[in-house]
């Protein structure tokens, strides 16, 4: 019999391990019109984690970063049309806290700057203190790697303090991984920042490379690993410290997300997911310019091929 239990128990952490992530959370922000404030953001998950309350004044805009979305999860392709805007001081909604939110997860979401963030705002946050919290948010240290977006962590226990995962390499981390580049000649490039002066100060406060990303972060509550992705690549991956062997403890907190801060310049984020576990690259989510044909589509057309063969 306690052979019989042991091998329940193995087994169904095998296949636990071997489900994909389910979708807890994602909101598309599709449910109003361009300009309009956002004041009842809806999960399209289905789970009910829509909009409980906000600040600042987010709106709806027509600016997004592509026309269809594929979710390689699902399998399906939706039309894109809005996204948030949170260009003013402390745009931000909220959803409520639940247990729910309490497993290994993926955060994601499309992120766009036409402006130039503040010190270290942050886009997305579970935040129950300043010393028990997750959140996505931009580096603005002096020089080297400003301008990148990053992920911090904080655990209660004191482990793990400002614990960040993000793009390496310091100056010579590529424009193309970071979230803000305003050189003084717009170049687009890091090299071409002034050496000894403090970059954020530099250029014009245009965004050099002013395209949208997609940024995602996760975390492993079995492996405590802590990592960072850009536009489907893995920058950066860190086991987090766990001293007394307690495990990973969730920030008893809601999820918001927009502009933790203040400023106001052009910010703009889309198509934001809460997944229940560590997603492959592979189903991060994807624009498209046009949408996939639907399996049914598809056999409709294999079935006019084969007739017309016929004939």
């Amino acid at each position: 019999m306690e052979k019989t239990s042991q091998c329940v128990v193995l087994c169904s952490l095998t296949l636990a391990s071997l489900l994909p992530a389910a979708t807890t959370a994602y909101w598309r922000l599709e449910e109003g019109i361009n300009g309009a404030d956002v004041t009842a953001a809806v999960d399209s998950s289905g789970n009910g984690f829509g909009q409980s309350s906000r600040s600042g004044t987010p709106k709806y805009s027509d600016n997004v970063p592509g026309a269809y979305i594929f979710d390689p999860v699902s399998g399906l392709t939706s039309p894109n049309t809005l996204s948030l805007d949170a260009s003013v001081a402390n745009s931000r909604i909220r959803t409520v806290n639940d247990a729910a939110f309490n497993t290994s997860f993926t955060a994601e979401m499309f992120i766009q700057f036409t402006g130039q963030p503040g010190g270290y705002h942050n886009f997305m946050r579970r935040q129950q203190s300043q010393t028990h919290r997750w959140q996505i948010d931009f580096d603005h240290a002096a020089g080297g790697a400003f301008g990148r977006g990053r992920a911090r962590l904080d655990t209660l226990d004191g482990d793990n303090a400002n614990f960040v995962v993000g793009p390496t390499g310091g100056a010579a981390v590529t424009g193309a991984n970071r979230l803000w580049v305003d050189t003084p000649g717009g170049d687009g490039n890091p090299a071409s920042y002034l050496g000894g002066s403090d970059w954020a100060t530099q250029g014009d406060g245009v965004n050099d490379l002013p395209g949208w990303h997609h940024i995602a972060v996760s975390l492993n509550t079995v492996t405590n690993e802590w990592s960072f992705y850009m536009d489907y690549q893995l920058m950066q991956t860190r086991t987090l410290v766990d001293a007394d062997s307690s495990g990973y403890l969730h920030p008893d907190a809601l999820i918001e997300f927009g502009k933790g801060g203040g400023g106001t310049y052009g910010t703009f984020i889309d198509e934001v997911r809460y997944s229940d576990g560590v997603l492959d690259p592979t189903q991060f989510l994807q624009v498209t310019s046009i949408p996939e044909p639907s399996s049914a589509l598809l056999s409709l057309l294999g079935g006019m091929a084969l007739v017309r063969r016929r004939r």
